[in-house]
């Protein structure tokens, strides 16, 4: 590996979700539209990570409240 891009899943709630990382054996291989891509979909999966941790709770509180 040569290059590494690295980006936060930060929450709704400012709370790290996980990491998104991209590695190229090419140095310096990611260029600034390779961050704004890989941000915006760090974005996106923060926020299905937060959909579905929110769904799983909707169908817990559904089962055990009748």
């Amino acid at each position: 590996m040569r290059s590494e891009l690295a980006v936060p899943l930060i929450g709704a709630s400012g709370r790290l979700e996980g990491v998104l990382n991209l590695e190229s054996p090419v140095i310096a291989g990611f260029s600034k539209r390779d961050r704004r891509l890989l941000s915006t979909f760090a974005e996106q999966a923060a926020i299905a990570l937060e959909n579905a941790m929110l769904f799983g709770e909707v169908q817990r509180l559904a089962i055990t409240d009748p």
